[in-house]
């Protein structure tokens, strides 16, 4: 799937536009990022075993006790993968279609059983966070304030899927846990 950036902000002014139906509407503010010791940051090209990638949009969510980043990263063939990183735990994962998911109707419970991608994932969590800001480029409106129902899941080989749902739609999610001595800053020589 081919990365289309439909949402962006500007450094200048810290306001964001979304392209909805080939006109770019006003999307608001881009709230308040911190400043933390990072792996990586917006616009570095960062190294995973043996693919590339450039990170074009940072997001910070809240999950009440904490926060976690994502970072929508773009490949060299174009395609996009969100990589999150919460308490130095780094997971990559790539979306995937709905048909893909079997037997997952909300709400979501802990130790729940959901079929995806023809084998099981037991839920490990299932929460809410809140958008607390963003920067750069992204394939989706994004929101400061809003909130987002999610639920995380494990295999018995160690893939994860990861879901966002509300108002009868969802977005899932397919990848892995990545050792961070893995991922090389390609920026930092």
């Amino acid at each position: 799937m081919l990365s289309l950036t439909r949402m962006t902000d500007c450094d200048a002014c810290g306001s964001t536009v979304y392209l909805q139906d080939g006109v770019f509407e006003a999307a608001g503010q881009r709230g308040e990022m911190h400043d933390t010791k990072m792996l990586f940051k917006l616009h570095d090209r960062i190294r995973i075993r043996d693919r590339s990638y450039l990170i074009s949009g940072h997001v910070r969510y809240s999950y009440g006790r904490g926060w976690w980043d994502e970072f929508w990263a773009i490949e060299g063939n174009g395609n996009g993968v969100w990589i999150s990183v919460d308490e130095g735990d780094v997971v990559l994962q790539k979306q995937i279609s709905n048909s893909d998911i079997q037997m997952a109707r909300p709400p979501f419970v802990v130790g729940q059983t959901i079929k995806a991608v023809n084998q099981d994932f037991l839920v490990t969590e299932a929460s809410r966070a809140e958008c607390m800001a963003f920067r750069g480029e992204f394939p989706e409106a994004l929101r400061v304030g809003e909130t987002y129902k999610f639920v995380n899941c494990s295999s018995s080989t160690g893939e994860l899927l990861s879901g966002e749902y509300g108002d009868g739609s969802s977005l899932w999610f397919l990848g892995g846990w990545i050792d961070p001595f893995e991922v090389r800053n390609e920026n930092i020589q």
